[in-house]
């Protein structure tokens, strides 16, 4: 009888292990449990730094998480939940244009949280309807070039760096010089159409 009960415990228990096991596996792989069979609202966060590397927002994640909710004829809406400051153009761009696809199969309404500025508010108007509330920090689409300058520093340990190009502009935003009046018209030319 002993040895029945103990088999019994460590049967139990090695089946709520291996349960655990493959509920962990379904969050990691993005997917969430089905706590119910009705209709569901499918929620995809977008929090962090766009393109902005670890702990930030992976374009990758979430478009193919739209595209799974959009697949999924137990989702019938989807939210995005934007909380981003905003981070890297094309990563931006990409989520966008999802939301636009996904948009047409089924609604996406976008929640913005704290912040949704410059690529977190570019994914926000993708969305069929944006709810925020009145102390969300939203808006400022627009691009930003930056460049260190350390000729002062450089000249400063009297060093020296000597340079072999291939082209004209092929150091263009060397930290150690003056940016070049042709090397500023070109970034700000590629900023200007980046930000087009």
């Amino acid at each position: 009888m002993a040895l029945w009960v103990v088999g019994s415990i460590f049967g139990g228990l090695f089946l709520v292990f291996f349960g655990f096991l493959a509920l962990a596996y379904g969050v990691v792989k993005g997917e969430t449990p089905r706590l119910s069979g009705g209709p569901r609202v499918g929620v995809v966060e977008v929090k962090g730094a766009i393109g902005g590397g670890p702990g930030g927002v992976d374009s990758e994640r979430v478009m193919k998480q739209l595209r799974r909710f959009a697949e999924d004829s137990s989702i019938k809406a989807i939210l995005v939940r934007i909380d981003s400051p905003g981070g890297a153009v094309a990563p931006s761009q990409e989520i966008y244009e999802e939301v636009r696809k996904v948009d047409k199969k089924k609604p996406v309404v976008c929640s913005l949280g704290n912040i949704a500025a410059s690529g977190g508010f570019y994914v926000a108007v993708g969305c069929r309807k944006i709810v925020a509330e009145p102390g969300t920090l939203t808006g400022s689409i627009g691009v930003i070039s930056q460049f260190v300058n350390a000729k002062g520093l450089v000249a400063r340990f009297d060093l020296k760096f000597e340079t072999i190009k291939s082209g004209k502009l092929k150091d263009m935003g060397s930290p150690f010089r003056e940016m070049a009046p042709e090397e500023r018209a070109y970034w700000q030319e590629t900023t200007n159409r980046i930000y087009e």
